[in-house]
């Protein structure tokens, strides 16, 4: 984005702070969430870092727990597999 853009956002998005009618800002957790935002009409859309990192350690999990259930069903580290899915309390939170 060129500077002279960003400057014209910054200045559209101040304007939106002073106008007549409330701004509300949604927080879009992901992607998908900004664009339903968008579609609805929402002049602006927040953001956080928690929102994408959750999203992410979701993800990541996920690709944990597949990949022990495979060691588990080869038999491969089965009691060390079957103690960090039994103690996964972190894991259970991005269900």
């Amino acid at each position: 984005m060129t500077t002279s853009k960003q400057k014209t956002r910054a200045v559209q998005f101040r304007e939106m702070h002073c106008g007549p009618s409330m701004l509300v800002l949604p927080n879009a957790w992901d992607a998908a969430s900004a664009r339903i935002f968008e579609q609805a009409g929402f002049r602006a859309i927040a953001t956080t870092r928690v929102s994408f990192g959750s999203g992410m350690m979701r993800a990541v999990l996920a690709r944990l727990r597949h990949i022990a259930h495979e060691l588990l069903e080869r038999g491969t580290y089965s009691s060390m597999v079957e103690e960090m899915l039994s103690g996964a309390e972190l894991g259970s939170l991005f269900k």
